[in-house]
């Protein structure tokens, strides 16, 4: 049996995830569950995958999704918020709960599928149509404040897609290939990284900094 656990972002999966599923071979009727989370909406992000697996021969009997806290907040747009720090230790009790529950449902064949109403199918779909021009957009509003930067590299050793670079002069760079992850935006130990200018303001525009309980962000380099 073959478990996925992914982010849900634009009701879809991360890029790298994509390349994975894309590149498994047939199946064979194996069995495999999905399991994504989510922080504003889930959309059908499992049931769309559930299908292309199907078709290479997968028995994706368990999908569903737990919620999260959401890792951005963008000036202007108050629907997005990062919670503070008892609305997410809230939503990490619920989703801790809620995963022993999943675990077992799957080590027990229950079958689920979660997504399938047609609120959930058309703004999945709606969400996946636009998902590329909208992160070409969001990606302009990444910036750096050069003189906060202290050029410790951490961003670029967390960057999954290799897209960061330190300039001296201007501090963290950001290339072609950024899939807004947010990671370099969350855990810069000073805040550098920005979302448009209005971010600075960490008051207001909270980093991210995940569950913790010793927890610590991967380092890709």
């Amino acid at each position: 049996m073959i478990g996925v656990f992914y982010p849900v972002w634009g009701s879809d999966i991360p890029d790298s995830i994509r390349e994975k599923m894309n590149q498994m071979k047939d199946g064979g009727g194996k069995k495999i569950f999905l399991v994504g989370d989510c922080a504003v909406f889930t959309g059908d992000t499992g049931m769309h995958w559930k299908k292309i697996l199907k078709k290479k021969g997968y028995d994706a009997f368990y999908v569903d999704h737990l919620t999260m806290p959401i890792n951005i907040n963008i000036p202007g747009w108050n629907l997005w918020k990062v919670p503070d720090k008892d609305k997410q230790d809230k939503l990490f009790a619920e989703a801790e709960s809620r995963l022993k529950e999943l675990c077992s449902s799957v080590l027990e064949g229950k079958r689920k599928n979660d997504g399938t109403s047609p609120f959930s199918r058309f703004f999945g779909w709606f969400q996946r149509m636009g998902l590329e021009a909208f992160t070409n957009y969001a990606k302009k509003f990444f910036m750096c404040d050069s003189n906060k930067c202290t050029r410790c590299g951490l961003c670029y050793r967390v960057c999954p897609q290799n897209n960061i670079t330190i300039d001296e002069d201007k501090g963290a760079v950001s290339g072609t290939d950024c899939i807004l992850c947010m990671k370099c935006y969350n855990l810069c130990p000073v805040s550098a990284v920005l979302v448009d200018k209005g971010s600075s303001d960490v008051k207001r525009y909270r980093r991210y900094k995940g569950p913790g309980r010793g927890i610590n962000p991967v380092e890709y380099r």
